[in-house]
């Protein structure tokens, strides 16, 4: 599990943008904030980094249906310099075979669970929902591109991490233990859905380009910095963490 200390790093990140939003109303400047809503399509993969020895090749790849939403409140510094804090609900997901050699997991055949190193085909799904609370610097480069850079905290609302292993063989316990044939005709599965943490940091940037007087285009790409597993987890034996890019459309007000 995270420290304590991480936690408490978490949740001031989770309020300093409820915090900005509010003083935002106080202030007698508010009239110079601007509202933005954002709709756009997530695209990336929760992947360890690097890319471990076990994972041999990547068989296939698609990502799953990974809308996100944001309502932002941007506010320009001076003619250049900008600073904006919102809320994001966001989808991310994917859904992959890979080849592995020596991959450690706990998984399930025929209701009994076994332990060891997989060599084979792994098919795995991974989606989550979550809400983020973004904090972002901004820099207009010229009238018609804004580009931003910045942390966000992210909290899990919904996480699944599933799968099968088939075509390859078990050995239990250690990389020379007993052997067991694991074949497509009897797979065996495994769902580490609920070793999954709730709580992550990450970083983004990304730019905005002006379509029109009220409507944007954006492109954004971000980076968590803690793995989707708890600390403690021993059943995958490298952290693996979220990295997607966006993009979408923004309607300014």
């Amino acid at each position: 599990m995270k420290t304590n200390r991480q936690r408490i790093v978490i949740l001031v990140l989770l309020l300093t943008p409820v915090l900005f939003i509010v003083k935002a109303t106080d202030s007698i400047a508010v009239k110079k904030f601007l509202l933005e809503f954002r709709v756009g399509y997530n695209v990336g993969a929760y992947t360890p980094l690097p890319i471990p020895q076990e994972i041999r090749k990547v068989e296939s790849y698609l990502p799953t249906f990974n809308p996100s939403i944001e309502l932002a409140l941007w506010y320009p510094l001076n003619n250049r310099w900008g600073c904006s804090a919102g809320v994001t609900y966001k989808n991310r997901g994917m859904e992959t075979a890979a080849r592995v050699k020596n991959y450690h997991l706990i998984m399930q055949q025929d209701e009994a669970q076994m332990e060891g190193y997989f060599t084979g085909i792994t098919q795995t799904k991974v989606y989550t929902s979550s809400l983020l609370l973004p904090i972002n610097m901004t820099y207009r480069l010229s009238p018609k591109w804004r580009l931003h850079a910045g942390i966000y905290g992210d909290y899990l609302l919904y996480g699944e991490f599933s799968g099968s292993v088939s075509d390859g063989y078990l050995r239990h316990n250690t990389p020379v233990g007993i052997k067991t044939e694991i074949t497509a005709a009897n797979p065996a599965s495994y769902n580490l859905s609920e070793n999954m943490v709730k709580w992550d940091v990450g970083a983004q940037v990304g730019c905005n380009w002006s379509l029109f007087s009220k409507i944007n285009l954006f492109a954004e790409f971000g980076i968590g910095f803690f793995s989707i597993f708890e600390a403690d987890f021993e059943a995958v034996s490298f952290p693996m963490y979220p990295l997607f890019g966006t993009i979408g459309v923004a309607v300014n007000y």
